[in-house]
């Protein structure tokens, strides 16, 4: 290998290098997010033979677990997830998730958070 190619690849690893530097001191770790999971939550629809809402919200607690989601990516797939006959039952835009699930827990019927 010659010298020219030798100093080019070190250069170009100092400059990686400093990159992942940059990142880890700022404290943005990259996580991997396995949103493929989404597929074992099933639809909700409310329908009374359909899957129960508990069940529901409890297959999203799991795959989040499994797939390291945020909030945020729970309460997205929810909104995924429910079925278009449900979908007046859809959280407000700047809801929690947590806060969702205790609305739908409270009120089966309705899993809206206006007042959230």
């Amino acid at each position: 290998m010659s010298k020219a190619r030798l100093k080019q690849e070190l250069a170009e690893s100092k400059t990686e290098l400093d990159k992942l530097k940059e990142e880890m001191s700022s404290g943005m770790h990259t996580v991997h997010k396995d949103l493929s999971l989404l597929y074992l939550v099933p639809k909700w629809s409310g329908a009374e033979n359909a899957t129960s809402l508990e069940e529901f919200l409890a297959s999203i607690d799991r795959a989040a677990s499994i797939g390291k989601w945020q909030d945020a990516d729970g309460l997205n797939i929810a909104v995924i997830r429910i079925a278009d006959s449900a979908k007046s039952e859809l959280p407000a835009e700047d809801a929690i998730w947590q806060e969702f699930k205790k609305a739908c827990k409270k009120d089966l019927k309705t899993c809206e958070l206006s007042a959230v």
